[in-house]
C-alpha cells in the first residue's frame, strides 16, 4: 500500500465525467487566500486533498435526554444547523457536528481514503474522528467534528475543514456495497 501523490490525485480527478473522477468539484492547487485574506487552505496538496464542508449539518442536541445507541438511529439526538451567510458554523463547547464534504468522491477499486484533522483545527480544540472510505465507495463523505474546548469554536465551511489522504492498495478490492453508498444523509449510526 502506498500514499497517492498530488500528481496521481490530479490525474484521477481530472478524468472526464464519464470516466468517474476521484474528486468533484476538484481544485488543482492549494488555495490559501481569498479576497486578500488568509484562510484555512483547501484543494490539492502534496500528499492529499483538503476538503470543504456543505452549509447544512447536524449538531448534537443539548436537550436530548435519551441514550444514543450505535445500533439504532435516534434522530432526536441531533438538530439541523445551517452556516450563516458568510459560511460560519459554531460548535458549542463539548459538542459534536456531523457535516458532509462539499466534494463528491468516487473511489476506484484499488484506492481507499482516510480522513485527518487539519492542524489549525487541532490547535483550536477541534478534532475529526479518523474514519476511512473503502475502495468502490462514492458520495459526499460525512465528517464528525468534535469541539473539545470548554467554550464555542467557529469555522468556515468555505475553507478547508479536513485532509483526505488516498492509499493505493496492491490490487483491486471487492467494491463497497454497503448502506452508505452515495450517502448524502446525515446518518447517525452505522446500523439502519
Amino acid at each position: 500500500m502506498s500514499v497517492l501523490s498530488d500528481k496521481e490525485i490530479k490525474k484521477l480527478s481530472e478524468r472526464s465525467h464519464t470516466d468517474r473522477p476521484l474528486i468533484h468539484p476538484f481544485v488543482p492547487e492549494t488555495i490559501r487566500e481569498e479576497g486578500g485574506s488568509a484562510i484555512l487552505s483547501y484543494g490539492l496538496g502534496p500528499e492529499g486533498y483538503d476538503v470543504r464542508a456543505k452549509t447544512h449539518g447536524k449538531l448534537a442536541n443539548k436537550n436530548f435526554t435519551g441514550v444514543l445507541s450505535v445500533a439504532d438511529t435516534t434522530e432526536d439526538a441531533f438538530v439541523e444547523v445551517v452556516a450563516d451567510e458568510e459560511g460560519w458554523m459554531i460548535i458549542p463547547a463539548g459538542s459534536l457536528l456531523l457535516v458532509h464534504t462539499k466534494e463528491y468522491f468516487i473511489l476506484p477499486p484499488d484506492v481507499m481514503m482516510v480522513v485527518f484533522t487539519k492542524s489549525k483545527f487541532a490547535r483550536c480544540g477541534l478534532s475529526l474522528n479518523t474514519t476511512k472510505a473503502v475502495p468502490g465507495w462514492q458520495g459526499h463523505l460525512l465528517v464528525e467534528i468534535q469541539n473539545n474546548m470548554p467554550f464555542p469554536v467557529k469555522f468556515n465551511v468555505h475553507h478547508g475543514v479536513a485532509t483526505m489522504v488516498f492509499l493505493q492498495l496492491t490490487g483491486d478490492s471487492r467494491p463497497y456495497e454497503g448502506q452508505f453508498q452515495g450517502d448524502n444523509n446525515h446518518a447517525v449510526s452505522a446500523v439502519r
